[in-house]
């Protein structure tokens, strides 16, 4: 991701969160925001607990998701593995704890 769309997204969500989209109780019924990458997070932490994606990996030493449209096809793949690897192992935490 170049600077113009971080830049972008970043004025996006800035203008969603200005209207108050999030509700009073959001932190709430919301315990747990994930993103995929580190920029993000300055996003949500103000309002949310987060965590990386990545945090959950146990095949990958990946820290986050990278932009899959700067690696080709591999970069796609690369993403999809990341995912599913972070997600699997997401479901066990969520198992083991109910």
């Amino acid at each position: 991701m170049d600077e113009q769309n971080k830049e972008d997204i970043l004025k996006a969500y800035n203008v969603w969160k200005a209207r108050g989209n999030f509700p009073p109780d959001a932190d709430k019924k919301v315990p747990l925001v994930f993103v995929a990458v580190c920029w993000t997070l300055e996003l949500f932490l103000s309002d949310f607990q987060v965590k990386l994606m990545c945090s959950y990996c146990k095949k990958h030493n990946d820290k986050f998701v990278p932009d899959p449209y700067y690696g080709g096809a591999q970069g796609f793949e690369k993403v999809l593995d990341l995912l599913e690897d972070a997600c699997e192992s997401l479901l066990d935490s969520i198992t083991v704890q109910s």
